[in-house]
């Protein structure tokens, strides 16, 4: 998105300056749907199921997006997209240093990082790759859908997980893990 954006916003015709202020709109909505969406999961003391809501709010913004044929639908739909995407983010890098002991947690951070490097470098190319083959971003962000879909799938699978260990170590009074630091 960060790199696509201006240009899918350019092909609505519109002129440089207004494409411009365009692309600001949908980190604006992101931005404060960042703060928002954090504080509520602070809040609440809840961070698997706010990064898989968000998550999912990005995938099907992505996705409607690619089928959108109306420019202000299009901007409402990559603005729910990348609403969706930002929000997810405090909660999700809570979620690290949370089920992770701090030595681990420097590694798990460090993967994260490593596997978000890498689809940052492969992801602009893979777009663009699909925008050169079909004519236009649609395909390309119905198969950027799939990274939101995934997050949220390994995201809710983790925590349920985790939930499931929490509950048996309680259940038999048995922690066979050590404690976390």
């Amino acid at each position: 998105m960060n790199f696509w954006l201006p240009q899918i916003i350019d092909a609505f015709g519109y002129d440089i300056l207004v494409s411009s202020l365009l692309t600001a709109v949908p980190y604006a909505c992101g931005g404060l749907a960042m703060i928002i969406w954090g504080r509520r999961s602070d809040r609440r003391n809840e961070r698997v199921k706010h990064t898989a809501f968000a998550a999912m709010f990005a995938c099907v913004g992505l996705l409607a997006s690619a089928f959108s044929s109306e420019p202000v639908w299009s901007m409402a739909f990559l603005s729910l997209a990348t609403t969706g995407t930002l929000a997810s983010m405090p909660a999700f890098w809570s979620l690290s240093t949370m089920h992770l002991g701090s030595a681990d947690a420097a590694v798990g951070i460090a993967v994260i990082n490593s596997i978000d490097n890498l689809a940052g470098f492969a992801g602009p190319y893979l777009v663009g790759w699909i925008k050169t083959a079909t004519g236009d971003f649609s395909f390309a962000l119905f198969i950027l859908a799939l990274g939101p879909l995934l997050t949220a799938a390994a995201v809710s699978w983790i925590g349920q997980s985790n939930s499931a260990t929490s509950s048996n170590e309680v259940g038999d009074g048995v922690n066979p893990r050590p404690p976390r630091a």
